[in-house]
Order: C-alpha cells, then sequence, then structure tokens
C-alpha cells in the first residue's frame, strides 16, 4: 500500500514538471514577438563613432554602452515609447522606439558644458553640477592611453590636486608601494596620504597598483569639504574613489585585446672617456698634494686615448648593461551582459614586462637570470536583483605578480655599482688562457670593487618573488 501511494505521487509531480516544461518552452516564441532586435550606430557631427555613450530604455528596463565602432543592440521592449542617449562632451537627447527602428545611425552634437558627467563617492554617484566641493575625476577609457604596469603612472598629472610621486625612478617593477600620493601637494595642512576606495570599499593604497585600467570605470579625487562631508575623518587628507566596471543588460559581449608598448629612460647619462678619467684622477690627486701622476702615467693616458690596445680600454658600463628599449605586451579579454534581473563583467588579462638589465648568454651555465615581470589580473563583477525590494552583488578580484630579479638583486644595486666601476677598468672577464683553464674569462675585479655588474648579473643565480592579492566583497 505505502509502495503504491509513493509511486502516485511520484507519477504526479513527473507529470507536474513536464507541464511547467512545456509552458516555459510555449513562452519564449510570446517573448520573442514582444521585442525587436535594434542595431544602431551613434556619431558625433563629424559622423565618427562614439564609444561608451549610455542608452536608456524609458521604462528603465535595459542599459548599454556603445562598443569602440559606436554601435550598440538593444532589444526595445513595444510598452517603451522613447530611449534616451547620453555621452560625456555631447548634448543629451530622447528619440522614440520607431525612429530607433528606422534610423541606423544617431548623431549628438557636441556641447562644451556637459564635460564632467558624473562623479562616483563611492557609495552614491552625483552629477558634477550639483556638487559644491572641489572634485576631479577621469575615466578608464583615459588611463588606457598609456602603457605601464603600475596604475598611478596612468593617472599622473590627469587630476587636478593630485600629487603623484614615483620615489624610485627606474625601469624596474619590484616594490609597487614606492609611489606617495597627496592632494593639495605635499605641503598642504595634513601632509597625509589620501583614503582610497574600491567600489565603496576602503582598500591598502598599494593595492591600487595592481589594477588595469580596463577594469576602471572611473577615478575620481575628493578634496577639501566634499571628502570631509562624505567620509568625516577618514576623509581629512582627501579621497581617491576608483570605480570598476560592471555589467549591463543587453547580449553577451565579448572583448579581446593585446597590444604592445615599448619603455625608455627620458635621459640616459653622459660619462668621461678612460682618457678624461685618468686625468681626473691624477688632477684630484695633485690637489691632495700626492703629486702630479700618482694615479695614471702619460703613457697610459696615451693609450688610454689612441685605443688601439685593449688592456688600455674605453668602457661604457652604462650601456653594456642597460638596455636603450624595454618591451611590454598586453593580452586579455572582457566579457559584459545581463538581463534586468542579473548583470555580470568579467576581465582577465597577462602582462609580460622586459627589465632593462642585459644578460649575457653563458654556454655553461644551467639557469636563466633573465629578469622580467609577468602579471596575471583578473576581475569579475555581479549583480542580482531578486525583486523590486532586495538586490545582491559579488565583488571577486585578484592579481598574481611573478617577478624575477638577477642575481637576487635589487635595480638599484646594480645601478650603483655601474657608476662604482671605472671606464679604465678591463673587462668584465679576463682572456682565455690556453694553459690554465681556471684563469679563463673570470669576473674582473679592481680594488674597491668587491662585487663587478657581470658578476652580480651573470653569476650569482637568481630570486623569484612572488605576491598575490584578493579582494572579494558580497
Amino acid at each position: 500500500m505505502v509502495i503504491s501511494i509513493m509511486l502516485n505521487k511520484m507519477e504526479k509531480n513527473i507529470k507536474f514538471i513536464a507541464l511547467y516544461i512545456i509552458c516555459l518552452l510555449m513562452a519564449v516564441p510570446s517573448y520573442t514577438q514582444e521585442t525587436n532586435d535594434a542595431q544602431n550606430r551613434i556619431v558625433n557631427e563629424f559622423n565618427q563613432p562614439i564609444q561608451g555613450a549610455i542608452i536608456k530604455t524609458e521604462d528603465g528596463k535595459y542599459t548599454l554602452r556603445t562598443a569602440k565602432d559606436g554601435t550598440f543592440r538593444l532589444p526595445v521592449e513595444l510598452k517603451s515609447k522613447f530611449i534616451q542617449v547620453s555621452a560625456t562632451g555631447y548634448q543629451n537627447i530622447r528619440i522614440s522606439v520607431e525612429q530607433l527602428m528606422d534610423e541606423k545611425e544617431i548623431k549628438l552634437s557636441f556641447d562644451p558644458h556637459n564635460m564632467g558627467g558624473e562623479v562616483n563617492f563611492g557609495y552614491h554617484s552625483y552629477n558634477k553640477e550639483s556638487i559644491t566641493g572641489a572634485v576631479s575625476s577621469v575615466s578608464g577609457e583615459v588611463l588606457d592611453k598609456t602603457p605601464s604596469n603600475v596604475l598611478s603612472d596612468t593617472y599622473e598629472g590627469r587630476l587636478p590636486g593630485l600629487t603623484v610621486i614615483n620615489n624610485i625612478a627606474e625601469l624596474t617593477f619590484f616594490g609597487y608601494g614606492n609611489y606617495s600620493k597627496s592632494i593639495r601637494g605635499n605641503s598642504s595642512i595634513n601632509g597625509n596620504s589620501p583614503l582610497v576606495m574600491i567600489d565603496g570599499v576602503i582598500a591598502p593604497t598599494q593595492y591600487i597598483e595592481f589594477i588595469s585600467p580596463k577594469e576602471i570605470e572611473s577615478i575620481s579625487v575628493l578634496k577639501d569639504a566634499s571628502a570631509t562631508a562624505a567620509f568625516g575623518i577618514q576623509g581629512s587628507a582627501g579621497v581617491i574613489v576608483i570605480t570598476t566596471k560592471r555589467g549591463y543588460e543587453g547580449k553577451l559581449k565579448v572583448e579581446a585585446y593585446a597590444d604592445q608598448s615599448f619603455q625608455q629612460m627620458t635621459r640616459r647619462p653622459q660619462f668621461v672617456s678612460s682618457a678624461q678619467y685618468a686625468r681626473l684622477r691624477n688632477e684630484a690627486g695633485e690637489r691632495d698634494g700626492l703629486g702630479t701622476y700618482t694615479q695614471f702615467s702619460q703613457e697610459e693616458i696615451d693609450l688610454f686615448e689612441a685605443g688601439n690596445d685593449p688592456r688600455y680600454p674605453n668602457n661604457n658600463w652604462f650601456d653594456q648593461y642597460i638596455k636603450q628599449v624595454v618591451l611590454r605586451q598586453r593580452v586579455g579579454v572582457n566579457v559584459s551582459g545581463g538581463t534586468d534581473k542579473f548583470r555580470y563583467y568579467s576581465n582577465l588579462s597577462f602582462i609580460h614586462q622586459d627589465e632593462p638589465l642585459i644578460i649575457t648568454d653563458e654556454p655553461n651555465r644551467k639557469y636563466d637570470p633573465t629578469p622580467n615581470v609577468n602579471i596575471g589580473n583578473f576581475r569579475t563583477n555581479m549583480d542580482v536583483k531578486f525583486n523590486d525590494y532586495i538586490s545582491g552583488y559579488m565583488r571577486l578580484a585578484g592579481n598574481v605578480k611573478r617577478e624575477i630579479l638577477a642575481g637576487g638583486y635589487l635595480g638599484w644595486d646594480i645601478y650603483s655599482q655601474i657608476f662604482n666601476q671605472p671606464p679604465t677598468m678591463y673587462g668584465p672577464l679576463s682572456p682565455i688562457n690556453e694553459n690554465d683553464a681556471e684563469l679563463s674569462e673570470q669576473v674582473v675585479t679592481v680594488d674597491g670593487l668587491d662585487n663587478p655588474v657581470y658578476g652580480m648579473l651573470n653569476r650569482s643565480g637568481y630570486r623569484t618573488v612572488i605576491e598575490t592579492n584578493i579582494l572579494a566583497q558580497t
């Protein structure tokens, strides 16, 4: 009897589930009939595409942004009679759905009074015209124009009132905490570092350097009363508000990108020749009362100047160990989309950065000390609307940085040794000795130089530095 009752209940449940699935399948065509899939393009007065323009339906159900070519595809419900189109620097317009179906291009007129857009305070966005305090902002598209592994390099000079100082100006990427930031200058009343907020949550100042410009919607700097009023005593030194990108209602959008950039020093140091160096050393000894030719004889100076004898070289150690140009490659993919109930945005990127130190290829070496940096970065933002009263979100971001240091030395250790090596020094290796192999190709050193650069780079092993950051919000 019990088994019979259970079978009857299972049969009823199966029938109910089958009926429910049939109803869902029947509902799909009816939904399709209520929407029209319209693709349009937004351009300016010169017929150039406008990227990042915002399109909203009148009922607020759909919100989209235009792609690089200015196009967008928006399912427009028949009940929605109008849409709104807005873009920074252009006049906002309101057009009918009928016009959207008939015209493939929507033209926006330039508006010099609409340059500010919205400013994000971390927990709410305000129109710039309604803010009385001092606020500066910049979009992620502008930041992405500067190729750099460190975020501070991208917004330096683009946010009035924010001073960014790189305390170690080397073409090396060990130590992202070497950037100091201040609002209203270092001589301001407080002189403290500003508060940093990422998507409404306070974050460590050092963490922001790992964020990719591709992930950023905007960066705002709140100064004076605007920061104090919003964040209290924590905002007394100003606030840097970073808003990352989020998904929009619309079809799945996948964007892949790859780029390569070059970096070089703004100025390379100029060194004296071996003959000039020898004369200056003799002059220093003479002024110390040691005599005329205390360091180098006139014959040695003549040999340095002639350049015919390899035992009297004219070395420029900086050019031998520092590259002229450093390469950087970046690849990544963005995925975004969603519905009125669920929106998502995800970014995954990888950066490979060479370092400027030149490594010599030695055949007997069993390891590769070539210094470089590899950075993997990801971010996922998801927003869920359960009903008109309850909504939720999840923010998940992280990065892994792997850096190889030749010999385990930091950049400034090697730079200082380059400047300590005199141009008159023979080397970097001793000549081949056919009678004694142990004396062949040994690292040459001189008095006062216990650690030559060649040995630091090529015969001291290497060190791997791995740094991982994970940030989650719900």
